[in-house]
């Protein structure tokens, strides 16, 4: 391998399922926040947090700003604690 193939060679992106570790339950990241971690750009960061609302593992919302932020939904919604009528 040369120098200049070695420079080519980029490390593949995440897996959903790696990204998807990385957040803990509730815990809002942005695309940034995701790209920076794993060292990829942001738009990579996005198709793989979009892969991962459309297998309903995330949550996309915005938060009263204009950058979207994505949150782990609950691994298991039955253990959540019910919410009560507001009086």
């Amino acid at each position: 391998m040369t120098q200049h193939t070695a420079l080519l060679q980029l490390p593949a992106p995440p897996t959903p399922d790696t990204v998807l570790r990385s957040f803990d339950t509730y815990q809002p990241k942005t695309a940034r926040m995701v790209a920076e971690e794993f060292g990829i750009d942001e738009a990579t960061a996005v198709r793989i947090l979009d892969r991962l609302v459309d297998r309903e593992e995330l949550t996309e919302t915005y938060g009263g700003t204009e950058t979207p932020v994505w949150i782990r939904r609950h691994p298991n919604p039955t253990q959540m604690a019910p919410r009560t009528a507001r009086r």
